[in-house]
């Protein structure tokens, strides 16, 4: 029986589409944080952090089980293709961004001291991963 293609990027959907919508929720929360109160700030971290490691979790099932996969159909993912350069570079924004978070939150807890200044977003919130409908690259959607 052949593999269901639809089936797998219908079940991913879903997955990117709550990161999405989580960094949306950061988004829009930080440049209020200036003046917010401690425990506010600190559940934003804490919520920034999740998605970070929820991302980190996500590439790893993707690049472990999912890409090969895909691979079979779609030449887009195939081993040295642009999705391993995306993950990299978001593994690399990730990291910079819960080393940044992390620290925040541990100058936030241990004192009454401003926050370290503040790191650029690393990783934008966009509406797709590269490009194609629906925010998935180059999967045939079901009609």
């Amino acid at each position: 029986m052949p593999y269901n293609f639809n089936r797998l990027y219908e079940g991913m959907v879903p997955f990117h589409n709550g990161f999405r919508q989580k960094l949306r929720m950061l988004e829009m929360a930080t440049p209020g944080s200036q003046g917010a109160a401690k425990s506010n700030v600190l559940n934003l971290i804490r919520l920034a952090l999740s998605l970070c490691e929820h991302l980190e979790m996500h590439h790893m099932i993707e690049e472990r089980h999912i890409f090969g996969h895909l691979a079979k159909r779609l030449p887009q993912f195939e081993s040295g293709k642009t999705h391993e350069a995306e993950h990299a570079h978001m593994h690399a924004a990730l990291e910079e961004m819960e080393e940044y978070l992390r620290a925040s939150s541990k100058k936030l807890s241990s004192s009454k001291g401003a926050l370290p200044p503040p790191a650029p977003m690393p990783i934008a919130a966009s509406d797709g991963d590269a490009a194609g409908e629906g925010g998935e690259r180059g999967v045939d959607r079901p009609a």
